[in-house]
């Protein structure tokens, strides 16, 4: 039989390749040797599954408060869906991987495409949050076909030098799931509800499957008992019958169980985890930018929508766009040049110098991504980096997985099974404790902890690139760990410097933080003292405990408003009343009220002294802010001021005190803008603390609603968002 146009071109290009990894038979029936188009119609049926099993995980992210609503569960139980779906996507390569080297591998496709299908269909129909909850956990399950099996799938099928590049169709998949999925998910779930969302994911896998029949062949092949020395007509081709049938890929001689134990001793080979660590930020970080994007963006000042959230994901997508050359083909370019220079010898190693830009870009998206996020800043910065993330991400995964796949060619479903629990595991996590750890950190702080984590990982724990230089050192005398970092003092200084740097930086957020929550607890107090003996507030009291009264304000609890001022001005100082001071230098004073002896506010009176009852006007000394009560009665008793409460509320409340006599509003309109300054640090920090903070404000308001109303006009409070 004559070869066809193809086989010969590929004899011509890879019998004389000296680097030719693997072998190369004349077998028509060796995945290798197949044309083309059959390799690519294979892989890209499976990487389609690949895109829709990522699609899936993130399917309910932005439904998770509609979820929540929905099936009257809190938004943390609602996040569950989410989570085990991941967790299960990790651990399901445990069943499907070690099922595909005794089964084959197209059974296993379109097994787990018929299961994925029906698991969609059951989360449409769910009517309860267990069979909802069940349901996404075995949809995972099902995913975990087109993850793990992927990169052993594409090893059947081409060479070692092409590897690179279909790898990157691989994780170009796993991206497009995570960005395009949730910009998908989020316009179906704001127009058409969070159900049709797992509705259009079944249609999907329907067609897939329906395709997959025809289109998706039997890549496992005896290479161990083929002979590169057979002529080509020693063989029979398999007609298109054959191909499409499922038992094909059947070995008698493979083991289950002994391939899930050979599975679970790969996780003693340092590659492997080292692999396993660096490939767990491309979903865990994907999943809480995602999860930080809806909380972040659909709140003020950004107020989107739903599908306004899920555009952001689209700078994701143009990032690992950008990926797709400088993650595939180029580290295949750089590997072939590394291998020529070695005198046709191809090490595994040779692809990762190609991680230092993606490793570097990576973390610094994460980072800025969370820097832009937690100032509110303009949301084009907080896109950009995504996209750069994005990028970073997709390409340090493709790298060190296909390193993993060359090192370890035949047992790479094994070794990747690791690799992806791992990642699914860490992923997991970092999901159901996201909105935790940014109550408790920041949205800020996600993107240093992941700097941190990285500098220490990269030049302290491990050197990955010792083995590359043991390779091209001449004899086998042992190097030295980080020679690198020991030789160039400078070098070393640098990322001492970025790592000191980094923790300082975080520890500056840290203390910010405590100042924000240590005066809620003021607040909390002076109200409590004076108005509302029996409130309650556990988290504050919990935090008061823990770090002591005397700790927090500066001795015992202060019994009225003056102490309260006093002992928080000494305490962390107000800077509002610094810039109130500042911009008023050389101007007329605020307040002279008729009498001997006339108070005047200066640049230089601090917040304390601007509070006491000289400096308000029209009261008796004593009465200042600590009898509310009492001075409301007055106020409401009073005509009408002339200006309306939109003044009363300025974006700029200096400007207030130019215009009229300092009131005991005033202070209260202070007290309010000074929330409203620390606002981005509160809602992200310590959103459950400052949710409370504006219930006791309601409380007053409550209380001297009537008063307020008489003083001020009805619209005192036209919008909250002020508060």
């Amino acid at each position: 039989m004559e070869k066809n146009e193809y086989e010969e071109q590929e004899e011509a290009t890879h019998v004389e390749d000296p680097a030719l990894v693997p072998e190369l038979t004349q077998d028509p029936n060796d995945p290798l040797n197949w044309t083309r188009s059959e390799k690519y119609l294979t892989c890209l049926t499976v990487c389609f599954f690949t895109f829709l099993s990522t699609f899936n995980s993130s399917n309910l992210v932005v439904a998770v408060v509609e979820t929540s609503d929905e099936f009257r569960v809190t938004p943390t139980r609602a996040g569950y869906i989410v989570c085990f779906n991941l967790l299960l996507m990790g651990i399901g390569n445990l069943l499907w991987v070690p099922l595909s080297r005794v089964i084959g591998k197209r059974p296993v496709y379109l097994l787990a495409l018929l299961l994925f299908t029906g698991c969609n269909i059951w989360t449409y129909e769910a009517s309860t949050y267990g069979n909802l909850l069940a349901s996404r956990i075995i949809s995972g399950l099902a995913a975990a076909a087109a993850d793990g099996t992927v990169p052993s799938l594409i090893a059947d099928l081409f060479f070692i030098d092409e590897r690179g590049h279909c790898m990157m169709i691989f994780h170009f998949a796993l991206s497009t799931g995570f960005f395009v999925g949730p910009l998908m998910c989020a316009y179906i779930t704001q127009e058409a509800g969070r159900r049709w969302t797992s509705g259009l994911l079944a249609i999907a896998s329907g067609s897939t499957f329906l395709i997959g029949v025809f289109t998706i062949r039997e890549s496992n092949y005896r290479r161990d008992t083929a002979s590169a020395a057979l002529p080509h007509s020693a063989y029979t081709p398999r007609s298109f019958l054959c191909w499409i049938m499922l038992t094909r890929g059947f070995r008698r001689d493979v083991s289950f169980f002994e391939t899930v134990c050979t599975t679970l001793l790969l996780a003693a080979y340092p590659p492997i985890l080292w692999t396993g660590l660096l490939v767990r930020t491309f979903v865990g970080w994907n999943i809480v930018v995602q999860m930080t994007a809806s909380r972040v963006f659909l709140a003020p000042p950004y107020s989107w929508e739903v599908g306004q959230v899920g555009l952001l994901a689209l700078a994701g997508f143009i990032g690992a766009v950008i990926a797709f050359f400088a993650g595939g083909k180029l580290v295949d370019l750089l590997s072939a040049r590394m291998t020529k220079a070695n005198g046709g010898v191809r090490e595994p190693e040779f692809r990762l110098p190609a991680l230092i830009i993606p490793a570097v870009i990576g973390p610094m998206g994460v980072l800025v991504f969370g820097t832009c996020s937690a100032r509110r800043l303009l949301w084009v910065g907080a896109a950009f980096w995504y996209a750069m993330k994005g990028f970073g991400l997709t390409a340090r995964s493709n790298i060190v997985v296909t390193y993993a796949v060359d090192s370890y060619q035949h047992v790479a479903g094994e070794a990747l099974v690791i690799v992806f629990v791992v990642r699914n595991i860490i992923a997991t996590v970092l999901a159901l404790y996201t909105v935790d750890w940014q109550e408790a950190t920041g949205v800020e702080n996600l993107g240093l902890s992941e700097d941190i984590h990285f500098t220490v990982d990269s030049w302290i724990i491990k050197d990955p690139f010792v083995e590359l230089r043991r390779r091209s050192t001449p004899g086998n005398s042992a190097l030295e760990k980080h020679v690198l970092l020991s030789q160039h003092s400078i070098l070393c200084g640098f990322f001492l410097f970025h790592l000191n740097i980094r923790m300082q930086s975080a520890g500056q957020q840290l203390i910010t933080q405590w100042y924000d929550v240590q005066q809620l607890a003021f607040l909390y107090n002076l109200v409590k003292v004076q108005t509302h003996k029996n409130l309650s507030w556990p988290d504050m009291e919990a935090f008061i405990k823990i770090h002591g009264e005397s700790h927090i304000f500066i001795g015992s609890r202060p019994k009225n408003a003056g102490k309260s001022l006093n002992r928080l001005e000494l305490d962390t100082g107000i800077f509002f009343a610094a810039r109130f001071a500042r911009d008023s230098r050389n101007r007329e004073g605020f307040h002279r009220p008729d009498g001997k002896n006339p108070r005047v506010l200066t640049p230089t009176t601090t917040v304390s002294t601007m509070f006491r009852a000289q400096y308000v006007a029209g009261f008796e000394a004593g009465d200042g802010m600590g009898n509310i009560d009492k001075i409301l009665s007055k106020l409401s008793q009073e005509p009408r001021p002339s200006f309306t409460s939109k003044e009363l509320q300025p974006s700029n409340p200096q400007q207030m005190f130019h215009t009229r006599n300092i009131g005991t509003l005033q202070p209260l309109a202070l007290l309010k803008s000074r929330l409203a300054a620390e606002e981005p640090l509160i809602l992200f920090n310590y959103f459950g603390m400052h949710k409370r903070a504006i219930e006791l404000l309601r409380l007053i308001k409550a209380k001297e609603h009537h008063k307020f109303v008489q003083y001020c006009t009805a619209e005192y409070v036209r919008d909250e968002s002020l508060i």
